[in-house]
């Protein structure tokens, strides 16, 4: 990204979130559908179609094995958004993403959970608040499903910093109505969903909170499964497989049509739908197995910062078991506090080494949390035989006994961080 307006255009795109307003929109399912059948057969062909983003002309056929994961992931995940966690009334907590299950260009260092809820409805969110690096309780407007991300608005967030807790690390929010004595969050006029992140900077030392949601009006059990109820629930679920599916695709599409260049990241509006506090930067890579690029730039005073890699589908790389992903507490700075990393396919011995599995053409993310400045990534491609001579001298190393030692402690660290 060399012209320095490009990020600011970059960031304008996504806060549109990519989404069309020329698309006509879908007949919902109805009652008849269920009881029919007919339901099975729309919802059948919904899924036959999905295969337009892996069969894009755009599409290399190298990447048909990880497309058609990417699908089933999506299919997944649409299910547990629109089927299985589609109750405002009977709301529960569920993981949104992890590294098995990734879309959306998800940060490998965030645990993702939702609840759906709406205005004029009041809830309690209860229990222990972790130690994560940070902690926030979002009220967004809209629904996953729709594919407008730039559309949904926050109307609140709390932050565990803002939080009155109990000396054991216990507390209550109460979501919706007035404010009261309590932890309060309001609703707004279009709430569609609580956000629950957890960013986690040192993965085994962090323990994640352990939270639970009840509306406080109402029953507790959850009413008997009715045709209508499904209906609606097929209907969120048609709109997840198409506005939405084809809002990511065309947001991970303006990367990939990017040249290769630094990587500057930009601020989101407190009132946008991403972590308050939080600069996001996105810029693409491209290395073939000849190559190698050399990643520089001065980390800011920051709560905590990250560098990730994702595919041409804006699935997160492999981060359990591969180093595809680095933060403040993982990278290894020089002494004069520089970050120098290496991204290639086979580890070149750099403590910083990025892991693009395979991956020759994807999306670098950046992100940098509560800092006093945006630092410009710089991306330097070199030929991979020549890389310890591009390499300054100081360059953070490994041994090869070093680094498996470090992938093994990282896929426990991340068992440990998702409650595994």
């Amino acid at each position: 990204m060399n012209d320095p307006t490009s990020s600011d255009k970059l960031g304008d795109f996504v806060a549109s979130g990519g989404a069309r307003t020329d698309a006509a929109p879908l007949a919902s399912f109805t009652s008849d559908d269920v009881r029919g059948g007919a339901a099975w057969t729309r919802f059948a062909g919904l899924v036959a179609d999905m295969r337009r983003v892996v069969e894009d002309p755009d599409i290399h056929d190298d990447l048909r094995a990880e497309g058609w994961r990417y699908l089933l992931r999506y299919l997944n995940a649409g299910i547990r958004i629109c089927i299985e966690h589609d109750d405002s009334d009977h709301p529960a907590i569920g993981r949104l993403i992890d590294n098995r299950a990734s879309w959306g260009l998800d940060n490998p260092d965030c645990n993702y959970s939702w609840a759906p809820i709406r205005a004029g409805a009041i809830y309690r969110v209860s229990g222990r608040l972790g130690t994560a690096t940070a902690l926030e309780l979002q009220v967004n407007s809209g629904h996953f499903g729709d594919g407008n991300v730039g559309r949904w608005q926050s109307s609140g967030s709390l932050s565990r910093d803002q939080l009155d807790a109990d000396p054991d690390g216990t507390a209550e929010i109460i979501v919706g109505g007035e404010p009261g004595p309590l932890n309060h969050l309001p609703t707004g006029d279009n709430a569609g969903f609580l956000l629950v992140r957890q960013y986690f900077n040192d993965w085994a030392g962090e323990t994640p909170a352990q939270l639970h949601i009840e509306r406080l009006e109402g029953s507790a059990s959850d009413p008997d499964l009715d045709d209508d109820t499904m209906a609606a629930r097929l209907t969120r679920l048609q709109q997840w497989l198409t506005a939405g599916l084809d809002g990511w695709r065309r947001m991970a599409d303006v990367i990939a049509g990017l040249d290769v260049g630094d990587v500057t990241p930009f601020a989101v509006p407190d009132e946008a739908a991403g972590l308050t506090g939080q600069a996001y930067g996105m810029g693409r890579f491209t290395c073939t197995r000849d190559e190698a690029i050399v990643i520089e730039f001065v980390p800011p005073d920051a709560r905590m910062w990250s560098l990730s890699l994702a595919d041409r589908f804006w699935q997160s790389l492999e981060f359990g078991t591969r180093q595809s992903s680095l933060n403040s507490h993982q990278a290894t700075l020089t002494n004069d506090g520089r970050f120098i990393g290496v991204l290639c396919h086979g580890d070149p011995g750099v403590a910083n080494w990025l892991d693009p599995c395979g991956c020759t053409d994807g999306t670098l993310a950046v992100r940098c949390l509560l800092a006093d400045s945006t630092p410009t990534v710089t991306l330097r491609t070199v030929r991979r035989e020549q890389l310890e001579e591009e390499l300054p001298a100081d360059t953070p190393r490994v041994t090869s006994a070093e680094r498996e030692a470090i992938l093994r402690a990282r896929a426990t660290a991340l068992s440990h961080r998702y409650g595994n």
